[in-house]
């Protein structure tokens, strides 16, 4: 591509993945692959586009139907316009002890799965994480063998938080 026809790739299409719709035995199948090319079992904002994509374009009646993902069959409320709600299932807190370096720092974290995995980080400030071209640093590395999502969380009030996500195969995503 010429510099100025070079697709974005922190806004652009692909910019954290890339989901493939298959219908397999009547139902779609979300086939998601991150911007590395490895598989994600469940991506919370890919199962929405998708959905809206299937009922936008006449593929699937609106209303609640199911998409099976890697990490099972999630069901969809999906009105003809408007926003679109998906049961993500059960969130698991692991026992697992966990700690996070990133720029200096080193936290504990929350070990949780939602389908695929996640070590969430409470911080002071948001500020303290740094830049995340690079992977915040796991350990002890066997808890996540396939690599994990990494949330850091800053805590501005009961009701409002910010975070800064790092996701596995994609780097850091404005998406979350």
């Amino acid at each position: 591509f010429p510099s100025h026809d070079r697709p974005n790739r922190e806004k652009g299409i692909g910019a954290d993945g890339f989901i493939r719709m298959v219908k397999r035995d009547g139902l779609w199948f979300m086939d998601y692959r991150n911007s590395d090319g490895s598989l994600a079992e469940m991506c919370g904002n890919g199962i929405r586009a998708m959905a809206r994509y299937l009922v936008d374009h006449h593929l699937q009646q609106s209303g609640l139907f199911p998409i099976n993902t890697r990490d099972g069959k999630k069901f969809l409320a999906v009105p003809e316009k408007g926003e679109i709600s998906v049961n993500m299932g059960k969130v698991e807190e692991l026992g697992d002890e966990v700690d996070v370096e990133q720029n200096g720092h080193r936290w504990p974290a929350l070990h949780i799965n939602i389908g695929n995995p996640h070590a969430v980080v409470f911080v002071e400030s948001l500020a303290e994480v740094g830049s995340l071209a690079s992977a915040p640093l796991v350990s002890p590395d066997d808890v996540y063998p396939d690599g994990t999502n990494v949330e850091f969380v800053e805590v501005i009030s009961d009701c409002e938080v910010r975070m800064r996500v790092h996701e596995r195969g994609s780097g850091g995503t404005r998406s979350c």
